[in-house]
């Protein structure tokens, strides 16, 4: 019996230290950010022929 009142005793002093250190216990990140929204396709923007960069272009002409 002896046993668990040291054992309990000590996990008090643990917690007591603990709490009087300011340690957090669990840190919480912030939220993600919302997600970006989509890329809207205006006409008279970048042609087939540019490179968006989004893809490689090849030039098959000789």
């Amino acid at each position: 019996m002896l046993d668990a009142y040291i054992i309990d005793r000590i996990r008090r002093e643990r917690e007591q230290q603990r709490k009087e250190s300011g340690i957090p216990l669990r840190i919480e990140r912030d939220p993600p950010p919302p997600p970006a929204p989509p890329p809207v396709h205006t006409p008279g923007g970048p042609s087939d022929d540019e490179d968006d960069g989004n893809g490689t272009v090849v030039d098959y002409r000789l």
